[in-house]
């Protein structure tokens, strides 16, 4: 009769051996502790370690692999802020346009210029018109149909 012999397994935490005695082993958390040493990002990092079976005598080589993937994807661009050329070809923010009123110079060319909630008309090097352009509820009362 010939003795027939289970593979060796690994399986939480422990290597359960041919017999069927299951070896306890720490190998985890060591691979922990190497990926956080680690200075590097290799592509896997392989960590072996040797258990015997007290039950048996039986050497077991344990390999156990890491293999790390960092996936960068597009997530969004959100616009936090407008730039306009001025008149010089430098970059003139949105943003300084909230502090000017009608009749102020402003460096920039004849035009329109947004920054929100504002639209700044702008003619000879001033600001000659300023509108809201955020729509409030009234505004919206406007469009609504009311049976008179």
């Amino acid at each position: 009769m010939s003795l027939v012999m289970k593979e060796p397994t690994y399986r939480n935490k422990s290597v359960i051996c041919s017999c069927g005695n299951k070896i306890e082993t720490y190998f985890e958390d060591a691979i922990s502790d190497a990926l956080y040493e680690s200075t590097s990002f290799e592509d896997e990092l392989k960590e072996s370690e040797t258990v015997l079976c007290n039950r048996c005598g039986t050497k077991h080589e344990l390999t156990l692999k890491v293999e790390r993937t960092i996936a960068v994807t597009y997530s969004s661009v959100t616009p936090i802020g407008m730039a306009y050329m001025d008149i010089n070809n430098e970059i003139y923010a949105a943003e300084k346009l909230g502090d000017l009123l009608t009749g102020d110079e402003v460096p920039l060319l004849d035009g329109r210029y947004v920054s929100v909630p504002h639209e700044y008309h702008v003619k000879d090097g001033k600001i000659e018109h300023i509108y809201n352009v955020l729509i409030d509820e009234n505004q919206l009362d406007l469009f609504e149909e009311k049976n008179l």
